[in-house]
């Protein structure tokens, strides 16, 4: 008795089952298409939020570089305005002799030249009132209320002051539309602010902000130069330093070196790159070999023979190592332009380039450059003299 499947004869099993296996492999094959194209979608994605990433710190750092150009070029002319205004100041209240004038010396100088001085002064005070920030500082404390913004000074005034030299008497209006004096530490009940104007040119001079009351000595006056100064170099620091943050670093000669190894498939990924050029510079001969056994391995799974353009001799590949070798075992810097290979020419570096020596191997030269011989030696280019 025949033994057999009802109803599906052996050609038919055997057609479904193969159909089966090639629908299987078919499913298989397009969910891995499909997880390909969903992983390159994700990196697309990614790579496309790193690089806003980096424009939007590009463009942060652009925006404080400016902040601090800016800030700096602010002060330098602030301190630089500052010397100017005081020296003029200075000048304008002193005699011929460099000494403070004396309210009757003052009032004995000619109408133009006294009225002259005086618009000088006012001058100062005022570019000193606005800038510096003098008068709303120490208003800001005074019990006589706060300062009208609009008009924050009526006039100036030239006293005698305690010294018996000339002195700045500063008014302002009040909010509450009164004129009185400005409260200022050690003025006189009655006369209103009172500065000796040796006093007044040290404030312009120093641009601190810091009142000068007569009392600091020449040194702290010099201090709060220095530090006005200290802390405008500072600022000028920070601005180099973020400057030069934000110019593009150039790579090193072996950070070139590791890019170029693993981008033309001579490394795995810039980890082995780094070990290849490491053993460049510290077995040069083991490197050549290994890579020349690497390289031939290659040519043999990939059935490279002679007449293929990728195909290399063993002679080729020994001295294409030795360049290599040679090019990436440099010393750490700034990597220059590779020399141009010019039929019957040497390498400026005194390496035969790989073309020259298989112009050597070939027979076609055996001098190069200013009549240097090269002969070859296990396949190696080797200069003779």
């Amino acid at each position: 008795m025949a033994f057999g499947i009802s109803g599906f004869g052996a050609k038919g099993f055997s057609s479904g089952f193969l159909n089966g296996i090639r629908t299987g492999h078919e499913m298989n094959r397009q969910d891995r298409l499909d997880e390909e194209r969903k992983a390159d979608r994700a990196e697309t994605r990614a790579y496309r939020n790193r690089m806003m990433d980096q424009r939007q710190q590009t463009l942060d750092m652009n925006a404080e570089l400016n902040q601090l150009r800016s800030n700096a070029l602010k002060d330098e002319e602030f301190m630089r305005r500052g010397k100017f205004v005081s020296k003029r100041v200075r000048a304008a209240m002193s005699d011929r002799n460099g000494s403070p004038l004396t309210l009757e010396a003052f009032k004995s100088l000619p109408d133009d030249e006294r009225m002259k001085r005086i618009d000088t002064m006012n001058q100062g005070a005022a570019w000193f009132n606005n800038e510096a920030g003098f008068m709303k500082k120490y208003l800001a404390s005074s019990p006589s209320g706060a300062i009208n913004p609009d008009k924050p000074v009526a006039g100036y005034q030239l006293l005698e002051s305690d010294q018996g030299n000339l002195g700045v008497l500063t008014h302002l209006n009040r909010t509450d539309g009164e004129t009185g004096p400005l409260d200022y530490p050690g003025r006189k009940d009655g006369q209103g602010t009172i500065m000796p104007v040796e006093v007044f040119s040290d404030l312009l001079w120093n641009t601190s902000g810091v009142f000068d009351d007569g009392k600091l000595t020449e040194k702290e006056k010099l201090k709060l130069l220095e530090d006005k100064e200290t802390r405008l170099a500072d600022r000028k620091h920070k601005y180099r330093m973020t400057e030069n943050a934000a110019k593009p670093v150039q790579p090193t000669n072996m950070q070139r070196n590791i890019e170029y190894l693993v981008s033309n498939g001579l490394a795995k990924n810039k980890s082995e790159a780094l070990k290849i050029t490491q053993r460049a510079k510290s077995n040069p001969t083991k490197l050549v070999a290994d890579m020349v056994e690497a390289s031939e391995e290659n040519q043999l799974m990939f059935q490279v023979k002679p007449g293929d353009p990728r195909y290399r001799s063993r002679e080729q590949m020994i001295s294409e190592a030795y360049g290599l070798i040679d090019q990436i075992s440099g010393k750490e810097s700034e990597a220059q332009p590779a020399p141009r290979v010019i039929q019957g020419q040497e390498g400026s570096d005194g390496v035969l380039p790989p073309q020259a020596a298989q112009q050597l191997r070939e027979g076609k030269v055996t001098s190069f450059g200013n009549g240097q011989q090269w002969t070859l030696d296990s396949g190696r280019p080797v200069r003779v003299k």
